[in-house]
């Protein structure tokens, strides 16, 4: 399965006082922004770059329709998407994606060596 497919089981785990969720061009899928709507949360997600504005769309896509006008209205090309990311505070995504890998990479041999009696 990819992450676009498991995030709506992920978001019934998370949670009740996340607001926000970040997540890259591949979770740029309805069925996310509709297990976000459900859950209350406000998506953060750039849309595709071949992304278009949908027309009569359900309530759960106007986010992504709203950051696809707003990146529009920056000027639409990637200058335009790194701004909008930095003025979403996008720029946690990758922090959060970095601090895991550098953890992995320090203790990650370690917990494998401490568990692999257990399998």
């Amino acid at each position: 399965m990819v992450g676009h497919e498991v995030y709506p089981e992920f978001l019934k785990a998370a949670p009740k006082t996340v607001v926000r969720s970040y997540g890259d061009a591949a979770y740029d899928k309805e069925n996310c922004y509709e297990a976000n709507e459900k859950h209350g949360i406000y998506p953060i997600i750039p849309p595709q770059k071949n992304a278009v504005f949908r027309v009569n769309t359900p309530p759960h896509m106007q986010a992504r329709n709203n950051a696809y006008l707003e990146i529009l209205d920056l000027g639409g090309d990637d200058e335009a998407r790194k701004l909008w990311k930095k003025l979403k505070g996008y720029h946690f995504r990758p922090l959060g994606e970095t601090a895991m890998f550098r953890f992995k990479q320090l203790v990650g041999n370690t917990l494998k060596r401490m568990f692999a009696h257990d399998i």
